[in-house]
């Protein structure tokens, strides 16, 4: 779509500025300052993207959007589904379904028992869609999406995924694969790389094999396919993949690395500057914690860097998210005497439950007493408790 035919829905958006083929605007889940979200439009679809890693369902929430809006021309109610994907155990019990629909969009449900359907997933096990097969298979592709996955059943072979991009990798995944020879093939944009190597970093010492790679000339399987590749063809291109091997890394350096770059901006300690730069690798290694501490920055002295390390850190961290004081969700709790103040306490930490996020806090004081939070720099977890 040219950029000259704007759909009215994205005056909601601030600075909203062409960009090729379409706008980049600021992102309204966080605190931006530049620009981080791309929009563009699709088949008929408005697709937004947030560089600093903001899920749609959260930018669409920030400007009260729903996600039917997205779809250009299309009257409500008129969608149509196009494909049902029955996700069963490892008996061929159907556990839940996912119904996709034209234009692009997903719904799943679960049976009651009485030839009826629930709307919900709530209390459902989840597991890799065709599952039976997959454990009985030795060599498992992994793509995203059940639609590349029934290409690949197409083709005789044995496919499976874990779900789009924006989807969570489980434990039960990985269960399901240990000792089997897993191809991960993965989109052709950032989201679906990412989404490959945290797989394969899953994978990694459970599989007897892990290969990663992307279709050549195309942004997926379906799409490869589409263009003329057989089964051959892509057989010969798995065995031509090379394994998968983690990055090594050198503990030391790349804290000695980290440390450097957070002392190009901010005077601090050796002390000090070892501690943010450890936490700042704690908040990409949430999955392999139990818990998580808090950073508390603070200083007696007005304009010392607090807030030029929050920016510096948020560089750093992993997905990180900003908040600033009178954000109006908890931020600037005022905390007289050391004593903060009950009922901002308890939205605030009710928020970070919600939430299931890390928060690096800092604080200003004076004479040894804490006043008033100043930011947090925001790294989303879940399932994680918090020590102070």
């Amino acid at each position: 779509m040219s950029t000259a035919n704007k759909p009215a829905i994205l005056s909601r958006f601030g600075r909203l500025k062409p960009s090729g083929d379409g706008w980049t605007a600021l992102c309204p889940a966080h605190e931006d300052e530049n620009p981080s979200l791309s929009i563009n439009v699709r088949s008929g679809k408005i697709l937004v993207y947030c560089h600093a890693g903001c899920s749609q369902e959260d930018v669409l929430a920030a400007l009260r959007i729903e996600p039917r809006d997205l779809f250009l021309g299309v009257p409500k109610g008129k969608r149509r589904p196009v494909a049902e994907y029955n996700y069963c155990d490892e008996k061929g019990i159907l556990l839940y379904q996912k119904i996709r629909y034209e234009p692009k969009e997903f719904k799943q449900r679960r049976p009651n028992g009485k030839n009826r359907w629930i709307g919900n997933l709530t209390g459902v096990r989840r597991v890799l869609y065709c599952l039976p097969e997959v454990l009985i298979a030795s060599d498992v592709l992994v793509v995203e999406g059940e639609k590349d996955v029934e290409t690949a059943r197409s083709l005789g072979l044995c496919a499976t995924t874990g779900g789009s991009a924006a989807e969570r990798w489980l434990e039960e995944y990985t269960a399901a694969l240990a000792g089997k020879n897993v191809s991960i093939i993965a989109d052709a944009d950032a989201p679906g790389r990412k989404k490959a190597q945290k797989v394969a970093q899953a994978l990694s010492g459970k599989a007897a094999s892990v290969r990663v790679g992307e279709m050549p000339g195309a942004k997926d399987l379906t799409e490869w396919v589409e263009k003329g590749g057989t089964r051959e063809q892509l057989l010969d291109f798995l065995k031509n993949t090379p394994e998968w091997n983690p990055k090594s890394v050198v503990g030391e350096r790349l804290l000695d690395d980290i440390s450097a770059y957070i002392r190009r901006f901010v005077s601090l300690s050796e002390s000090q500057v070892r501690v943010a730069a450890v936490w700042v690798v704690h908040t990409h290694t949430f999955d392999a914690a139990d818990s998580t501490p808090y950073l508390a920055i603070t200083s007696a002295e007005k304009q010392s860097g607090k807030t030029r390390l929050l920016e510096v850190l948020q560089t750093l961290v992993a997905n990180p998210l900003v908040y600033r004081q009178g954000d109006g969700r908890g931020a600037d709790e005022k905390d007289r005497c050391g004593k903060p103040d009950a009922v901002a306490g308890r939205k605030r930490r009710s928020i970070w439950r919600r939430e299931g996020i890390c928060r690096s806090i800092a604080r200003s004081s004076q004479h040894g007493t804490p006043t008033r939070w100043n930011g947090v720099v925001l790294c989303r977890a879940r399932h994680k408790s918090f020590i102070p």
